[in-house]
């Protein structure tokens, strides 16, 4: 996805081919503004590129789901980016590499409530707080591109109340389905795998 003017996309999936060459999956340049909501995107280089031009648009990514990313899971240099409830992850047959979320310092970034997993340098140019998430997203089937969330995925309830932008989900399921909003493009609906598990302690 690339764009140099307004757009607005949502409940929308992408898919690279997993080459070096599938390099962004959202690519932003110029003063145009840019809201995506619902979306995914898998198999890219860089799951969110900004680049180029001198203005400060704003710029919008909110429940959306990053899977597969070979490099970089936000690469963020020109404008505003707000980015909330989305799960960025690199390729699981990656060793470590590339940063989960970097911003440049001319460009200006709010954030919460994000899920960032297995990049080597997690964070580079913000400071996350508690709110977010550094574990496996635990996917339903990742190697099959299904990244609806599994029963105990620690991205289930952990997101924030983005229900005037994304009322549903990409499926249009209710959001949320059980009290606390989820991270990522798909909510988890079953009411048996709503909880999810902080801390195990076994004792012989």
């Amino acid at each position: 996805l690339t764009s140099n003017g307004h757009a607005t996309v949502k409940n929308s999936r992408f898919q690279g081919d997993g080459s070096w060459d599938a390099y962004d999956g959202i690519r932003a340049e110029g003063a145009g503004e840019l809201t995506v909501t619902n979306s995914v995107f898998s198999r890219y280089v860089y799951g969110v590129l900004t680049t180029n031009g001198s203005s400060s648009p704003d710029r919008r990514i909110l429940n959306s789901t990053f899977a597969n990313v070979k490099y970089h899971g936000v690469n963020h240099h020109v404008g505003q980016l707000e980015v909330r409830n989305c799960i960025f992850s690199l390729e699981p047959s990656n060793s470590k590499r590339g940063y989960g979320m970097l911003k440049g310092n001319s460009a200006t970034m709010t954030h919460s409530h994000n899920l960032v997993h297995g990049f080597s340098i997690p964070f580079s140019g913000i400071s996350p707080d508690d709110s977010y998430v550094l574990k496996e997203p635990l996917f339903q089937n990742e190697n099959a591109e299904d990244f609806h969330l599994a029963k105990g995925s620690p991205a289930i309830n952990s997101g924030m109340d983005t229900g005037m932008y994304v009322p549903l989900d990409l499926e249009g399921n209710v959001r949320p389905a059980h009290g606390v909003f989820e991270m990522g493009a798909y909510e988890y609906t079953e009411a048996d795998g709503s909880l999810r598990i902080l801390k195990w302690l076994e004792r012989q």
